[in-house]
């Protein structure tokens, strides 16, 4: 098992119709689904009772040299972005969400 799951990385080589080329930066999008259960054709891939997050329930995490991912969970990121805060968009993310989600009151 590779733990890691807030990854930033440079694409090595990527399919022509990945969104992401050779040479680009990008994060992932650590959980994977089934896609083929009602959860995920409803849009609701967070709900997929065959849901992984790579590094933690999957065993491909991102602490190691080389990552296999696949290019659906691949996030573009500009390289001036990548070089000063690029690690820092998964947990980010995370945080935005939870903040969208509280309920706030006086």
């Amino acid at each position: 098992m590779t733990l890691g799951h807030e990854f930033l990385g440079q694409v090595e080589e990527a399919p022509a119709d990945a969104p992401v080329a050779a040479g680009d930066w990008a994060i992932i999008f650590p959980t994977i689904s089934c896609g083929a259960c009602e959860a995920c054709w409803t849009a609701r891939e967070n709900h997929c009772a065959q849901m992984r997050v790579m590094g933690i329930s999957d065993p491909h995490g991102c602490f190691a040299e080389i990552v296999d991912v696949p290019p659906s969970q691949l996030i573009p990121v500009e390289a001036r972005i990548a070089h000063t805060h690029g690690s820092l968009i998964e947990p980010l993310a995370v945080g935005c969400h939870v903040a969208d989600r509280a309920i706030l009151r006086d």
